[in-house]
Order: structure tokens, then C-alpha cells, then sequence
């Protein structure tokens, strides 16, 4: 299992939610589980995104893939995105 952390600054937070609503059956088919979504109290235009992901594989081909880079543009970010994909620790 993977965690993907995205971090965007938008001029419009409510527009990336619509647009992030509405790809969420590709990213799904692309691995994606659940998601949370968050953002600074001091500042509604930065949004995290906090993404389950069956691998971390999967997860790197997905973003790196160009329906993924679709994705991120139509977001509309103000500045680059960054995007985190992490590995879980798995106990022995």
C-alpha cells in the first residue's frame, strides 16, 4: 500500500474541488482508494490531498502518465504542485 501527498496553491479552491471530483473514476481505475482532503487554516488556497494507492508503483505510473499530468493541469495551481508518493512500513 502506498500514500500519495499532493500539495497545490489555487486561486480558487472550490474550482480544484469540482475538477477534482470529476476525475476520480481515473484515478480510481488507476489505483486510487481513499482520499482525504485538507487545507492550511491560514490559508484556504493551499489544499492537500492525501491519496490511498494499491502501490507505489502504480501510483508513480499514474502521475507520471498523461492522463495524470492532465489532471494536475486542470487544476489550475498557482506555482508548481508537489506530489509525495510514499511507501508504508509494513511490521515484521
Amino acid at each position: 500500500m502506498a500514500k500519495v501527498i499532493i500539495k497545490v496553491r489555487v486561486a480558487f479552491p472550490d474550482e480544484l474541488l469540482q475538477a477534482f471530483s470529476s476525475q476520480s473514476l481515473e484515478r480510481r481505475s488507476g489505483g486510487e482508494g481513499a482520499t482525504i482532503i485538507c487545507h492550511l487554516p491560514e490559508d484556504p488556497n493551499v489544499t492537500y490531498f492525501v491519496l490511498d494507492w494499491d502501490s507505489v508503483e502504480s501510483a508513480k505510473n499514474f502521475w507520471a502518465s498523461n492522463t495524470g499530468k492532465n489532471h494536475i493541469a486542470k487544476w489550475n495551481a498557482v506555482g508548481p504542485t508537489e506530489i509525495l508518493t510514499l511507501e508504508e512500513f509494513v511490521q515484521k
